[in-house]
């Protein structure tokens, strides 16, 4: 349902002897044509035996886009410079990276709710911690910046609701706003995957907007159906949830 994604599939030249993308140009083509797909090619060639084990799902989805042609990958792929300088102005560290997903920590706010856009300027805050200084030739304040400087064109983002040290899951509810903006960049909200249960088992389905439509669906399995109002709006504060931006 990700337009710029399915074209970009498309495209590719099926002699490029990438199985995934050869795959999911097979399943998208019959889709095009409204036959019913099977998904055991697809399956088979991301090694997944057993299609009833639940993984998660923002791992698969890095895992499926390192296994893609780069054509299509990079639909998705932006740059976080990363610094690190001392209290006297040395560079600790000065880099950049590549990402397709960026995952916010979601922790529970004084009110039950916490917001997309209070945990996106909490991922990117400056932090500071004591460092040993090489220029300095002594431990000095440092402190850590992270910043994207190449915005994707799709912006895809995982609500990390596991504490690592219970095991459990936060669900506390989240408000999603529909559309996130950062230094001029604006995104507007079209896709929401949905973990119902526990890190150990549970169920998954999305909300999508299609491109052009003003409507939202539910996909659940074999189900898709029109969302009626009230659960269009309340949709925008979830207890579950990873999202997807399309740049405006």
């Amino acid at each position: 349902m990700t337009d710029e994604c399915r074209e970009a599939v498309m495209r590719l030249n099926e002699a490029d002897g990438n199985p995934v993308s050869e795959e999911l140009k097979k399943l998208f083509d019959k889709l095009n044509r409204n036959q019913v797909p099977d998904t055991r090619g697809i399956t088979h060639s991301l090694g997944i035996a057993d299609v009833c084990r639940q993984e998660d799902a923002s791992e698969y989805f890095k895992k499926i886009l390192s296994k893609l042609n780069p054509d299509v990958t990079k639909i998705y792929e932006g740059t976080i410079k990363e610094t690190v300088t001392c209290e006297n102005g040395h560079k600790l560290k000065n880099d950049s990276s590549p990402f397709t997903l960026i995952p916010l920590s979601i922790n529970n706010a004084s009110s039950g709710i916490i917001s997309v856009e209070d945990a996106w300027k909490d991922h990117f805050k400056s932090t500071e911690a004591t460092l040993y200084c090489s220029s300095c030739e002594y431990e000095t304040l440092a402190q850590f910046e992270s910043k994207i400087n190449v915005f994707p064109q799709i912006l895809a983002l995982h609500l990390d609701r596991l504490d690592i040290f219970s095991g459990q899951k936060n669900t506390c509810k989240v408000k999603i706003p529909s559309t996130l903006t950062d230094k001029g960049q604006n995104y507007e909200l079209y896709a929401i995957a949905n973990h119902h249960g526990s890190p150990r088992g549970g169920h998954y389905n999305a909300f999508i907007k299609p491109y052009g439509d003003k409507c939202w669906w539910r996909f659940d399995d074999s189900h898709v159906r029109k969302m009626e109002e009230l659960q269009r709006e309340n949709l925008l504060t979830s207890g579950t949830g990873g999202l997807a931006h399309e740049h405006l």
